[in-house]
């Protein structure tokens, strides 16, 4: 059986839930793969390492 593999796995406290990570990191590489934008990626893999749940706001709250 084969994974996919995930730009981070750490425990996050709180009400923040593994599927909410799963949601950001999808409507981030569909937006990544329709731009093919270098500096696009480079900016969501630093602000995901740095505060995914910030960026799950930003990006998927945002759009609501």
């Amino acid at each position: 059986m084969r994974t996919r593999r995930t730009i981070g796995r750490s425990p996050t406290p709180g009400p923040w839930a593994a599927a909410d990570k799963d949601i950001l990191e999808k409507q981030v590489c569909t937006e990544i793969c329709l731009t093919r934008d270098d500096a696009q990626l480079a900016k969501y893999q630093a602000a995901f390492a740095k505060d995914w749940v910030a960026l799950y706001r930003q990006v998927i709250v945002g759009k609501r």
